[in-house]
This record gives C-alpha cells, structure tokens and sequence, in this order.
C-alpha cells in the first residue's frame, strides 16, 4: 500500500455532518474591543479577529468568513501587500486612504476614505491603508474569506511595499 494511500468515507454521514455547521449568534461590544486593543501587546499588529467560540478556529464566525476590527494610528500606515483573500472593509471612524492596485493597469491609485465608505479590496490586489489624521485612529470593521482560502489550500501573502511606493 503506498504511504499516499486516501481513505473513504461513507457520502451520506458526511453530507449530514456539513448539514449540521451552524454559526453562532454573537454580540462584540466596542468597550471591549477598545479594551482589548489597548491590551494589545503586538505593536505590529493593531487589530483583533472576531471570534464565535475559542481559538483560532472560533475566528470563522460563519463557513467561511472571517471578521476583524483593525485600528491605524494617527499617521501612519499599513505595510503594502496582496493576498489570496478578498476583504470588505467599512470604515467607521477617522479619515485616511487606500491605495489600490487598478487590476488593468497595475498602477496604484489612491482614494480618499471618510466614515461610512466601503471598500472592496478583491483576491490578489496590492493594497495599503493610510490614517490622515493627526489625531484620530482610522477605524475599520474587515469582513473576508481567509478561512475559506485556507480549507481551499490557497493562503499565501505577499508584501509589496516596493510595488506602490
């Protein structure tokens, strides 16, 4: 028997044990995500995933999806990269930018954000947020598909900061 061997498994049991996923309901308040992220000790990383149950595997609030919370201070910016998940930032609070890879060019094109924006930031595109403000963090919800990149196989970053400046 080669040591690539795959196992079997009965279809119906299997299709019934997918049938059974259910999410979660959850509520997060803002006080606690403030408290946790002045708890944070990753000065690299503003950001906190939201979880329906413990560990990592809690972070796929539905099959799926991820969600997180991530804060740029006043100032400065995050690292220019792409990756194999798409994201769905809302931004809630503070002012700032997105730079984006424009997918027919390959050039990067800036656009100004403010509360209440959308931004769609497709699988594969070169992005960056900048905070504007001089006192104010750039508050963004992040709704995206990592999890589902993973079970698919296809997770893979890259940083790209020499791409867009």
């Amino acid at each position: 028997m080669s040591k690539f061997a795959g196992n079997t498994f009965p279809f119906m049991p299997y299709r019934n044990f997918y049938r059974q996923m259910q999410s979660r309901p959850a509520v997060w308040r803002d006080a606690d995500l403030q408290a946790l992220r002045l708890a944070n000790t990753d000065p690299a990383t503003d950001t906190i995933a939201l979880a329906v149950g413990p560990g990592e595997t809690g972070c796929e609030v539905v099959p799926g999806m991820a969600m997180s919370m991530q804060w740029i201070n006043p100032g400065e910016q995050m690292q220019t990269h792409k990756h194999s998940w798409w994201h769905l930032f809302f931004i809630q609070s503070g002012h700032g930018t997105v730079t984006l890879q424009d997918p027919d060019s390959g050039l990067p094109e800036v656009t100004v954000l403010a509360p209440g924006d959308w931004v769609l930031v497709p699988a594969g595109i070169t992005h960056r947020f900048d905070n504007s403000s001089a006192s104010a963090p750039l508050v963004m919800m992040n709704i995206n598909n990592l999890p589902q990149q993973a079970l698919l196989s296809s997770f893979s970053v890259e940083n790209t900061d020499t791409a867009t400046g």
